[in-house]
């Protein structure tokens, strides 16, 4: 592919699409997860994959706060499926949204992640409210 095609398209050396970078902090023992404006299913899964080589996975927050919650239901069901491939430890997941689409949104990943008491999801609109769950006992 020619150069300046490659660069309106965001692609990288390796033909790629160039991936925007993403912020992994841990707050009270909890991997909170943040992407820059309204990741792609792509940078989500690489964000989790992140978060498993460090081995965060027990307890994340993912925060879409201030940002839509940015996939269709087919996305956030292969994002569900991704995350229980990956993560085979007793976990806890909260999403933090803003609206009451996201809400929604979260609630459906929450019915497609969930695996009996391996793992656990819920969705806040409240940051405290999803760091106090998070760390409780598991």
């Amino acid at each position: 592919m020619l150069s300046w095609l490659k660069n309106l398209l965001g692609m990288s050396r390796d033909d790629e699409p160039a991936l925007r970078e993403f912020e992994i902090t841990v707050v009270r023992g909890v991997a909170v997860i943040r992407i820059p404006e309204a990741p792609t299913a792509e940078e989500a899964k690489r964000a989790a994959d992140e978060v498993v080589a460090r081995g965060l996975e027990k307890r994340r927050l993912w925060d879409f706060s201030g940002i839509p919650f940015p996939y269709s239901n087919q996305e956030v069901r292969a994002l569900a499926e991704y995350g229980a491939s990956i993560v085979r430890v007793p976990n806890r997941v909260a999403i933090l949204v803003d609206d009451d689409i996201g809400y929604g949104s979260g609630r459906v990943f929450g019915a497609f992640r969930e695996d009996g008491n391996l793992s656990q999801t819920r969705v806040f609109q409240d940051r405290e409210e999803a760091l106090s769950w998070l760390t409780e006992e598991i």
